[in-house]
């Protein structure tokens, strides 16, 4: 393919490169395993165009060119490129020379491209385009939300400031004009996702499965595990999580001297009169975490500086922002772009941590030439991720000078883990109630939202605001743009506790199994990967107790 020729955002150069591929021969192994990195190297011209799109759209939800230019991609590249896309899968996985392929290599692979042949369906083209468009609508109003609080306007995550105020009149006001500006459009979000739940039931439908869950859950790759397996999990946190994150509840009433525990009053830090503010710009913010990853290993520090200098990073919050953060690896150039809204608190400090255990994941995987393994599934992404918020914790004095500081934001930090388990399980729950339960109404679903929260929400008292706990799930924009991804994260979440704990008993021994593993990418089933990690790829409530015990242990040291 001469690139100086192929135009990737003009259908008849895609057209004309995916046709020539699909129409090349293969007449032994050899050529087979040439063509494979032919279009790996295809797909990855038209998925970083895509990527780049992307990435400029919510940068800026309120430039329409942006809009337009995403939209325009997804329509007349995206969806036109898979029948063919289908067709080329279809060869291969067909070719009388498939099973002479290294199988140790190619296993993954076949199996996912024999998962996607026998998923696809035409009529679902359009739909899942369809899916795509109505889903931004989701970011346009979020994005757009503005906050009036003392006179001054502030996007939600600018707001998560006064949430930490030692004043609980000025928490309870913060809270509660969120929750409002939220409330303002609940009816627009409910009317989003009421017509997305319509598309995903048609795509379920087309492909003849009972339901979008069991439907989505193949889409996802989960082969390795069921989504019954995912309904033992939510039990488990239901009868371990639970306990321990209230016990966590209850150290923090006593610690603020309150008679009962409102939403309002759990981010405030009470272990301190120390106000925690890690850095005042998101300079700032780059630099110490570029000194924290090279302690660690002097390239991973490398490597930020890579993303800052080649401008990789977009990290501070505006109004006209997409919501939340991520890490988007580019497949051609082989550097990550790492987005967020960063408002000068501890969370933003975790969150870049996050998302630079996924860009140390896409540099670990630079010279993987087959760009399908480029792109794990979140259970290793997220072990990737949550595994360095973890095992640079006892580098944070970059950030925080003081002891107290120290151990206050270390604090912070395990608490948010205990905490996460009933709130990921509850969105999740959620999800599998609602794509079982089509016929649904407006109305029942916020109930069963609120039944959920019963359950896993612990002993926070909600009396009194129940018209705003039953659209909470709508601050979830996974939720409405990629259903069912999240329960990864809690998977992904003992794994990493399972990397630190190895990493306090043996520091350099757990980084070399972590690094190794990520280099794997996802060349290798999950279980695989994680046994390279040096830690088990399970989710059992055993377990589960085992770490939270462990984490909580943790905790208790610094109280």
């Amino acid at each position: 393919m001469d690139e100086q020729k192929f135009n990737p955002e003009i259908w008849k150069d895609v057209k004309r490169e995916i046709t020539l591929l699909y129409e090349k021969e293969i007449n032994s192994v050899e050529e087979l395993e040439s063509l494979l990195l032919d279009y790996s190297k295809f797909i990855e011209i038209i998925t970083e165009k895509v990527a780049w799109a992307y990435i400029d759209m919510t940068r800026d939800t309120t430039n329409k060119e942006y809009g337009e230019k995403y939209e325009r991609l997804m329509t007349e590249i995206i969806e036109k490129l898979k029948p063919f896309s289908f067709g080329f899968m279809k060869k291969i996985v067909g070719s009388p020379y498939l099973s002479e392929l290294d199988e140790h290599r190619y296993e993954n692979l076949i199996r996912m491209f024999k998962n996607q042949v026998k998923l696809f369906r035409e009529t679902n083209i359009t739909l899942e385009t369809a899916e795509e468009k109505k889903s931004q609508e989701y970011y346009k109003i979020v994005g757009g939300l503005r906050i009036n609080f003392k006179g001054k306007d502030y996007t939600p995550q600018q707001m998560g400031i006064f949430l930490k105020s030692k004043d609980r009149e000025e928490r309870r006001e913060a809270w509660t004009s969120m929750t409002e500006a939220r409330y303002k459009v609940k009816d627009r979000l409910n009317d989003i996702y009421t017509d997305l739940l319509k598309n995903r039931n048609r795509q379920s439908k087309n492909a003849d499965f009972n339901n979008y869950r069991d439907y989505k859950h193949q889409r996802l790759g989960r082969f390795d595990y069921t989504f019954d397996d995912c309904l033992e999990f939510h039990k488990a946190i239901k009868n371990k999580a639970v306990s321990v994150y209230n016990e966590l509840l209850k150290i923090r009433k006593e610690h603020l001297k309150i008679d009962k525990l409102r939403p309002w009053d759990l981010s405030v830090n009470f272990l301190s009169d120390k106000k925690l503010k890690p850095f005042n710009t998101g300079k700032e913010l780059i630099n110490g975490v570029q000194k924290i990853l090279s302690k660690l290993k002097p390239e991973l520090g490398e490597n930020i500086g890579i993303m800052d200098k080649g401008g990789y990073f977009d990290i501070e919050s505006r109004i006209g922002k997409a919501p939340g953060g991520y890490n988007y690896p580019l497949p051609k150039t082989r550097i990550p772009f790492i987005f967020m809204n960063a408002v000068g608190l501890p969370n933003d400090l975790i969150t870049l941590l996050h998302e630079s255990g996924h860009a140390t994941h896409s540099f670990l995987t630079k010279d993987e030439k087959l760009t399908f393994y480029t792109e794990p599934p979140a259970e290793v992404a997220e072990l990737a991720s949550m595994s360095m918020e973890l095992i640079t914790l006892d580098y944070l004095d970059v950030f925080y000078k003081s002891e107290e500081e120290r151990k206050l934001a270390k604090f912070n930090q395990l608490e948010g883990i205990i905490n996460f388990f009933p709130w990921m399980s509850s969105v999740d729950l959620f999800q599998h109630w609602v794509y079982t339960h089509p016929e649904h109404t407006v109305s029942e679903r916020e109930e069963k939202w609120l039944q959920i929260r019963k359950d896993y929400g612990g002993i926070v008292e909600t009396s009194g605001l129940e018209d705003h706990i039953e659209i909470s799930w709508q601050k979830q924009l996974h939720i409405f743009e990629v259903p069912f991804y999240y329960i990864e994260y809690g998977i992904a979440q003992l794994g990493a506790l399972q990397v630190w704990k190895n990493y306090k008993e043996n520091p350099k021994e757990a980084l070399e199994d972590y690094l190794s593993a990520l280099k794997m990418g996802y060349s290798r089933p999950i279980p695989d990967i994680y046994e390279r990690a040096g830690i088990k790829f399970d989710f059992s409530e055993n377990l589960l107790n085992e770490l939270l015990t462990f984490t909580f242990n943790e905790i208790e040291k610094l109280l």
